[in-house]
């Protein structure tokens, strides 16, 4: 008779497997078109197979994982095209978060999170932490998202976030977007410093131009490498 879990317990064992599957994902240890079957997982993971299903079920949610009829679920594989929508839609979160939370709060509240944030970007990319770095940088665009106090925008922006991760991370690992990891910490500052000045025009401007250089910087290293 099979052992019902009770919901906690399960919900735990989701999120780990969650988190687990994800974490291989951006690590290239599950490169782009791998397929992903429930019992291989299991056993890698040490996992039954029902938080599994529910763990690929979420992946697919977030748009990290995609299902084909008939034959299962498979990391996904970026085109230019899909590239270009995500960038797109994040240009335009990211600079009307940068222009309501300079409209919403107060210089020294706004802005010292965010120079914590890129002194630790600094910190990861002179130590060499690829993976810290990333998540560092994916969460000075969250703070500033949840700084403008709009919570659809907020919204939209995490369930970009999970993809934007992973096309940064994947994208870092395989075609090594910056020669230098020091770069990019500092291609923040431009933001920071027009949230600094309290315009928010031209904190939206600079926000939206960072996103458009960075989708452009990945386009062009898409074309001239091997990311799929």
């Amino acid at each position: 008779m099979a052992v019902r879990l009770k919901h906690p317990e399960a919900k735990l064992l989701r999120h780990r497997a969650v988190t687990r599957i994800h974490d291989l994902i951006l690590r290239g240890t599950y490169p782009p078109g791998t397929h992903l079957t429930e019992t291989e997982l299991a056993g890698q993971l040490g996992i039954s197979r029902g938080p599994i299903r529910e763990a690929i079920q979420e992946l697919v949610r977030q748009g990290l994982v995609v299902t084909i009829p008939n034959r299962g679920a498979f990391v996904i594989q970026w085109s230019v095209e899909d590239v270009i929508e995500v960038f797109s839609v994040r240009s335009v979160l990211e600079g009307l978060a940068a222009q309501t939370a300079v409209r919403r709060l107060p210089t020294d509240r706004l802005v010292p999170p965010l120079e914590r944030t890129i002194d630790e970007m600094r910190d990861a990319a002179r130590s060499d932490q690829l993976m810290k770095l990333v998540d560092l940088e994916m969460a000075f665009h969250q703070t500033l998202a949840g700084s403008s106090g709009n919570k659809r925008l907020v919204r939209m922006h995490d369930d970009l976030s999970a993809q934007i991760r992973m096309l940064i991370a994947t994208a870092e690992v395989r075609l090594r977007l910056y020669d230098d990891l020091a770069e990019i910490p500092e291609l923040h500052v431009p933001t920071l410093d027009a949230l600094r000045s309290g315009d928010a025009e031209a904190a939206k401007r600079e926000a939206e131009e960072h996103v458009r250089r960075a989708g452009e910087r990945l386009i062009e290293r898409m074309l001239a490498g091997s990311f799929r």
